[in-house]
């Protein structure tokens, strides 16, 4: 899984709350979401989510983290129609 991918994930996860509902969306399996998002933390050196049965919420860093992402996802996911756009004229 690429960065954005990754990145991509961690905001679905924050927004819905759970792995399992954020893997489902994505078309991913739920331990495979869960490791990516492992993974993230081991590179950033930062716990991102607080885990429980109740579901995922982030911790401090993991909010900051999460609002920065979310304008990653926002700006690609723009780049991205702006070329099929271009493209399409």
């Amino acid at each position: 899984m690429d960065r954005l991918q990754a990145i991509r994930l961690f905001v679905r996860v924050v927004d819905l709350g759970s792995f399992s509902k954020a893997a489902a969306d994505l078309g991913i399996g739920q331990p495979s979401a869960t490791k990516q998002v492992a993974q993230m933390e081991r590179e950033l050196g930062a716990r991102l989510l607080h885990r429980s049965t109740h579901g995922v919420t982030p911790t401090e860093p993991g909010a900051l983290y999460y609002e920065k992402c979310k304008l990653v996802v926002h700006h690609a996911d723009e780049a991205a129609s702006v070329a099929s756009l271009l493209q399409a004229q």
